[in-house]
Formats: structure tokens, sequence, C-alpha cells
């Protein structure tokens, strides 16, 4: 009975944390970041291209936009989705390209706020070939 507790249980927070995953790419293949913002932490690390900071969710969000539209994103595809148990946090990791054939890496850490699961660190690097 356990082994089925346990089971049920794994099934349940695979299918979430695909969830995660799933809504993050509609948004970015969207540019939707009124929606991406509803997902962040009040603070959210930031890291764009090494330079580091701590911003606001509003703050985060503006300077993901502009790192984002200033690269003219065309085709976005999701790297690696997973769980941290130590810090009962996950991650999801995608990848832009634009049309010139350049890309990015863009990784999100979650972390849980109350009952939800929030942005609590943003990474944007350029892609290594």
């Amino acid at each position: 009975m356990k082994n089925l507790i346990f089971i049920i249980l794994s099934l349940v927070l695979i299918s979430m944390s695909s969830v995660y995953g799933q809504d993050y790419m509609k948004i970015l293949n969207n540019q939707d970041y009124e929606s991406l913002s509803q997902y962040t932490n009040d603070k959210v690390n930031l890291e764009i291209d090494r330079k580091k900071s701590l911003e606001s969710s509003a703050g985060a969000i503006k300077a993901v936009r502009a790192k984002l539209d200033a690269f003219n994103p065309i085709k976005w595809s999701s790297v690696h989705k997973g769980t941290s148990e130590e810090n009962d946090a996950k991650y999801f990791i995608a990848e832009v390209t634009n049309s010139g054939g350049d890309g990015l890496r863009v990784f999100f850490h979650l972390e849980s706020v109350g009952d939800v699961k929030k942005i609590s660190s943003i990474r944007i690097r350029k892609l290594l070939n």
C-alpha cells in the first residue's frame, strides 16, 4: 500500500513539474512578460551576461524583456527540468535562438513561497557552441 501511494504521489509531482515547463514555454514563445511576472518572487536574483543583481519582480522582468527583445527570439526549446530536494526547489532551462542562428540559455530557479513555487532567480547567458 505504501508503494502504491508513493508511486501515485511521484506521478502527480512529475506531471506538476512538466506543467511548470509547459507554462513557461508558452509564456516565452508568446513573449508574455506580464504573465511571467505573476510567477516571480518579490525579489529576483538576476544574472544577464554574467552581470549579477538583485531586482524587484518588475525590475527583473523589465531587464529580461529588454535583453530578449534586443535578441529577437524566433525559437524556444525546453532543455531541462529538475528538482533539488535539498532546497525544495525546481528549475527549468530553455534555449532560444534568433534568425541569425545565435543562441541564449535561460535558467529559471523556483523556490517555495508558502504553497506555491515562485521564480527566485533568472540567468541568461550566451549559448556556447
